[in-house]
Parts: structure tokens; sequence; C-alpha cells
């Protein structure tokens, strides 16, 4: 079954041009502002110091190499709490929190969670978003809750946005196989396709890095740092 969907994913990105022609359309902009009203409700930002500093830099050059830089306005914010995930809400709006750097073993790891966030606003995935809409595709829809958001997890636009990340992780010269090293350590959810982690997500993870041959990781000196802050 993964081998069927790897197919299908990759004739979809041929054919879509992946972050080749995305927009933020007007039902995307309304959308973001209720989604970060209710995550400030439930979790306080951490403030504009060296771990937040560390992401927002991390997160424009990893933009700026997916050539998607100059074509909407990214914000990148951290999230005080200690569970390990992360949220692209739209607009150019990406949150990880606290629990996510922590969980990070390399640069590569925070670099690889990013670029999956990326993807989703590369892929265009909240344009004409509609939260009330039934399960479609291949392998359809499930709920997550996030605070009080409900938000829809689109299993094959997870998939596409992993697609996206291990092509901007080879550009940007981090080890792609760090994707699959993050979601490896992640619980699984049974029966479902957890937003960071489960074995379905492993499987199709471990068939697009089959052929992708393994990089050194980067271990900068401000990646510790800022783990040691988090500690």
């Amino acid at each position: 079954m993964a081998k069927g969907f790897l197919l299908f994913l990759m004739l979809l990105i041929h054919a879509n041009g992946l972050a080749q022609d995305f927009t933020v359309c007007d039902d995307e902009r309304y959308l973001t502002r209720r989604k970060i009203a209710e995550i400030i409700k439930k979790w306080p930002l951490r403030r504009s110091d060296s771990v937040t500093g560390f992401v927002r830099d991390l997160g424009a050059s990893l933009t700026k190499q997916a050539d998607v830089s100059h074509k909407v306005r990214w914000y990148f914010n951290v999230i005080k709490d200690y569970s390990p995930n992360a949220y692209a809400m739209g607009n150019g709006y990406i949150y990880i929190t606290e629990g996510a750097i922590r969980l990070c073993n390399n640069e590569g790891e925070l670099a690889a969670i990013l670029a999956h966030e990326i993807g989703h606003q590369a892929a265009n995935h909240f344009c004409g978003e509609d939260q009330k809409k039934q399960s479609t595709g291949v392998y359809g829809r499930i709920k997550q809750k996030i605070g009080n958001i409900t938000q829809i997890i689109n299993i094959e636009k997870e998939a596409e946005a992993d697609f996206f990340a291990i092509q901007l992780l080879e550009t940007a010269g981090y080890d792609p196989h760090a994707m699959l090293a993050v979601a490896e350590r992640l619980p699984a959810t049974s029966g479902s396709f957890s937003h960071w982690g489960n074995q379905q997500r492993v499987s199709l993870l471990t068939d697009m890095l089959k052929e992708i041959p393994r990089k050194a990781h980067k271990y900068s000196k401000k990646f510790k740092q800022i783990k040691k802050l988090l500690h």
C-alpha cells in the first residue's frame, strides 16, 4: 500500500508543481487568525530570546533555500509547552513547542520538523480549507485536538509535506533521514496517522528515503546552547 501511495504522491507533486505556485487566500487568512487566537488562549508563547531567535533564523534559512521566502511573510514562534509538536496555521504562521525542540538530537532534526510545516504552506494546504468536510482521498482524514482547536489531519497532505521536507533538507545540506529519526522516536497513535509519528508514517518515510544517501549531521554550537536552556 505504501508503494502505491508513493507513486500517486510523486505524480501529484509533478502535476501540481509543489512550492512553485502557491498563494495565500482570503479564507486562509481568516481561519489563521481564528486558530492563532485559540493557540494564544491555550499556551503562552516564548519571548523573543535566543531559543526563539534560533528557530526563526533556521526557519528563514529554510524558506530561502526552498525559494518560498518571498511568496509569503513567514512567522516562526515557540510555544511554552513540553509536549513535542509543531503546527502550520496558514498564512506563513508556524508554531513549534519547546518539547519538540527538546526531542531533537541535532540541528537537522529541528530543521526536519520546520521543513515539514513549511511544506504544508508551500503545497497550498490552507487555501480553501474547510474543517467541516468529510473524509476523502486515499487514506482519508482524522481529527486532532490542539487545545480548543480541532484540526483536520489529511493524511495525503501530511505525506506530501514529508516529501517536500525531504527535498528541502537535501537542498539545505541536512541529512534527510532526520525526518525518519524524529518520527521513530515519537509515540504511535494506534489506528490513526498521528501528526508526528506512527507506524504508517514511518513506513512511508522509509520508502521515500530508500534511495537517498545519508549526510553527516550538523551539530552547531548554537543548537547545543538552546538545548541547554530548555532543560
